[in-house]
C-alpha cells in the first residue's frame, strides 16, 4: 500500500511540474506530504536590513523529523547572484493531502499559493523592493528599513499593502484554504532557471527545527589534561592541633611517691643521750673509810 502511495506522489508532483505549479529544478522536498494542513501565518514584526544588499525571507512553516509542523522564522539573506528574486515556498492541497512546494531564487517572482506572507510578499510578486542594475532598493512604504544605515531606498505607495493584523491562512486550496491559480506570468516563471536555497538559508531552517528527544549526543572528544591552577592547588599539609583538655575546677594532685625511710640520728654521747650512764661503763673509785685501815704487820 505504501509502494502505490509513492508512485502516486511521484506522479502528482511530475503533474504539477508539467503544469507548471511547481519549479522544474526543485529538490526533494516537493515531495513532502501532511495528511492535515498547517496552522496559520502569526503576527510578526520586521526587522530592518542590518546591510545593504540583503533580501528579505519571509517566515514560513517546515515539517520537522518529529512529525510536527515549526515556524522559521523571516531573515534577511543575500541574493546567490545580483539580480536574482526570491520566490517563497508553500504548501498546496492536492488529492487530501497537503504538499511542500519549496522556494527558489529567479529573475522573476512565481507563484506561491497566493498565500499573504506580509513584508511585501501579499500573495502576488513582491512589493518590497526591486533591482536598479546591480543595486538593490527598498521600498520604505512597505519595508521597514534604518536610513542610517542603508540609504539605497525608494517610495512606491501605489502598491497593495494587507493590513490585516490577525492569524493568516498559510495554505492554498483545500478546506479552507486559498483558492488561487498561478498567472501567465507566474507560470513563466515556474519554467525559467531556478536557484535552491543558499547555505545560508538551509542552515537557518535547520536552526528553528525542534531538537530530538531521544537524539544520541554528538561525540566529543576527550578534553585535554590541564594542570589545576594555583589558585585551586590543594593546600599544604598541616598537622592538626594539639588537643589541650579542659582544665578542672578541682583537680587530682599529682602522684608523689613515699619518702624513703630515713632513721633518726643516734646520739653519740651519754650526754647527748639524756639519761643515767650504767655503773658499769663508769670506773671504780674507791670511797675512803673512817675505820683506820688494817695494816699488815711486816713478817
Amino acid at each position: 500500500m505504501s509502494a502505490v502511495r509513492n508512485f502516486l506522489h511521484v506522479m502528482l508532483a511530475a503533474m504539477l511540474i508539467g503544469l507548471g505549479l511547481a519549479p522544474a529544478r526543485s529538490d526533494a522536498a516537493i515531495f513532502i506530504s501532511v495528511n492535515f494542513a498547517p496552522p496559520a501565518i502569526p503576527v510578526y514584526a520586521q526587522p530592518p536590513p542590518p546591510a545593504p544588499g540583503l533580501l528579505w525571507q519571509p517566515g514560513y512553516w517546515a515539517w520537522s523529523d518529529e512529525g510536527n509542523y515549526y515556524w522559521v522564522p523571516g531573515t534577511w539573506v543575500y541574493p546567490p547572484a545580483p539580480g536574482l528574486l526570491w520566490t517563497p515556498g508553500y504548501w498546496g492541497w492536492y488529492g487530501g493531502d497537503y504538499y511542500w512546494h519549496p522556494g527558489y531564487w529567479a529573475r522573476t517572482v512565481g507563484f506561491y499559493g497566493d498565500v499573504d506572507y506580509g513584508c511585501g510578499y501579499f500573495g502576488r510578486g513582491y512589493d518590497g523592493g526591486r533591482w536598479f542594475g546591480r543595486e538593490f532598493r527598498y521600498n520604505t512604504y512597505v519595508t521597514n528599513v534604518n536610513t542610517t544605515i542603508v540609504h539605497n531606498v525608494y517610495v512606491d505607495r501605489n502598491v497593495y499593502v494587507n493590513r490585516t493584523t490577525g492569524p493568516r491562512v498559510a495554505y492554498n486550496g483545500g478546506p479552507g484554504g486559498i483558492h488561487a491559480s498561478p498567472t501567465r506570468a507566474e507560470l513563466f516563471a515556474a519554467r525559467e532557471h531556478h536557484v535552491t536555497m543558499t547555505p545560508y538559508q538551509q542552515r537557518h531552517e535547520r536552526m528553528a527545527a525542534p531538537q530530538r528527544s531521544n537524539a544520541p549526543q554528538r561525540y566529543s572528544p576527550p578534553q585535554r589534561y590541564s594542570p589545576p591552577q594555583r589558585s585551586n592547588a590543594p593546600q599544604r599539609y598541616s598537622p592538626p592541633q594539639r588537643h589541650n583538655a579542659p582544665q578542672r575546677s578541682n583537680p587530682p594532685q599529682r602522684y608523689s611517691p613515699p619518702q624513703r625511710y630515713s632513721p633518726p640520728n643516734r646520739p653519740r654521747s651519754n650526754e647527748q643521750r639524756g639519761h643515767v650512764p650504767h655503773p658499769r661503763s663508769t670506773p671504780f673509785v674507791r670511797q675512803a673509810s673512817n675505820h683506820p685501815m688494817r695494816t699488815r704487820n711486816p713478817m
